[in-house]
C-alpha cells in the first residue's frame, strides 16, 4: 500500500505488511525523511565524501528512496538494487517516482540470489568490488533469516573493497 500523507500531498509512505518501510517527499527526493537512511547517508559520507561516486550494492529497494538518494546526490555512482518483489519495484516507479531512466540496474530477486551471482561470477572476470552494501530487508516482525546467516555476511564480506563497508 502506498498512501499519500495528510501533511502534504506530497509526502508518500509505503507499508509492506502493518510497517512503513518507505516515505518520499515527491517534490524533493532527496530529502530523507526517516531515521535509519540519515544513518546510512552520515556513514557513507564519512567513509566517502560527496560528491565521489560509489559502487553500492543496495539489498532491498522498497520505494527505493535510499538508492535514489545516493543516484541524485552522487552522480556518476553505480547503484544495484536487489528487490524480491516486482510489485513493489512497480509502486516504486507509479507511486513514488522513481524514474523510468533510472542508471540503477534493478534484479527482482531475492538478495541472497544476487549475492551468490556476484560471488560466482568474480570467478574468471574482472569483478569490481563494492564501496558500500546497505541491507534494508527487514520486513514487519520477521526479518529474511537468510539474509542474517554467518554464510551470507562471509558472501557479503567477498564482494567490498578494503574499505567497504555493509550497513544493515
Amino acid at each position: 500500500r502506498v498512501l499519500i500523507e495528510d501533511v502534504t500531498p506530497y509526502e508518500r509512505v509505503m507499508y509492506l505488511d502493518k510497517l512503513a518501510h518507505s516515505s518520499i517527499n515527491t517534490n524533493d527526493s532527496s530529502r530523507l525523511m526517516a531515521g535509519y537512511p540519515w544513518i546510512f547517508e552520515a556513514v557513507t559520507q564519512a567513509a566517502y565524501p560527496e560528491p565521489d561516486p560509489l559502487r553500492a550494492l543496495v539489498i532491498g529497494g522498497g520505494g527505493y528512496v535510499f538508492p535514489r538518494h545516493l543516484e541524485e546526490t552522487r552522480p556518476g555512482s553505480y547503484i544495484e538494487v536487489a528487490e524480491i518483489d516486482p510489485g513493489v519495484t512497480q509502486a516504486a516507479f507509479d507511486e513514488f517516482g522513481l524514474s523510468a531512466s533510472t542508471n540503477m540496474r534493478i534484479f527482482n530477486t531475492d538478495g541472497r540470489h544476487r549475492v551468490q551471482d556476484l560471488v560466482d561470477g568474480k570467478e574468471g572476470k574482472e569483478f569490481e568490488p563494492f564501496d558500500m552494501i546497505y541491507g534494508d530487508t527487514i520486513n514487519d516482525a520477521f526479518p529474511p533469516y537468510h539474509l542474517f546467516t554467518q554464510e551470507f555476511n562471509e558472501d557479503i564480506a567477498t564482494l567490498l573493497n578494503q574499505r567497504g563497508m555493509y550497513l544493515v
